[in-house]
């Protein structure tokens, strides 16, 4: 159960009773089945939850039904002796103890939503943080191989663009300023060399 509470911990996957293997071992097809199970067991335990939840209100509200019934009794036997200035005065502590029993009930309800509404922005929360190992693989992936390799073909593509780019007259009739003036520079030594001997 340790175990199992620091794999949950971790976001790795149980180990295959099939494979026995890791979740961190496993194929992605494994890790993607076994996410699928985990879902298909999470919302199976959400429709058992509801169903509670449901058997529970209904528990409730037969209840109130029966109280209902009881105070309307009790209203009735106190109808019967009114006269009585006695009927008047059990009928105030009932209509009392009513009054304090209903806002009883709804502090109490009240309390349970609160308590509702903070467990599920919990467990909002908790599966908010948690990070699947698959994920994280993926984006690592990416980052290390993927980016590295398109960064490296767009070099080569500029590379070949510039490689077979046409000659442009611009740069051809510099080339050829440059080609004379070098050509030039030469015969003016060949020259000053013939002079010397």
């Amino acid at each position: 159960d340790k175990l199992q509470e620091f794999e949950d911990k971790l976001g790795l996957l149980p180990v295959d009773d099939e494979t026995k293997r890791h979740g961190m071992e496993a194929t992605y097809a494994e890790r993607v089945k076994a996410f699928e199970e985990n879902l298909e067991e999470k919302n199976k335990m959400a429709e058992e939850f509801v169903q509670k939840m449901r058997a529970e209100r209904k528990e409730r509200n037969e209840k109130k039904r029966q109280r209902r019934q009881e105070e309307r009794n009790r209203r009735m036997r106190a109808n019967k002796s009114e006269d009585d200035g006695k009927a008047k005065a059990e009928k105030e502590e009932i209509r009392r103890k009513m009054e304090i029993e209903i806002r009883q009930r709804m502090e109490e309800h009240e309390r349970q939503r609160q308590e509702m509404m903070e467990k599920w922005k919990n467990d909002e929360k908790e599966l908010a943080k948690k990070k699947y190992v698959h994920v994280e693989m993926e984006k690592k992936y990416y980052k290390k191989v993927l980016l590295p390799n398109l960064e490296k073909k767009k070099e080569i593509l500029r590379q070949k663009r510039e490689y077979f780019q046409p000659i442009r007259r611009s740069q051809l009739l510099e080339h050829e300023k440059e080609y004379e003036q070098r050509l030039h520079s030469k015969l003016k030594e060949k020259k000053e060399k013939r002079e010397k001997w």
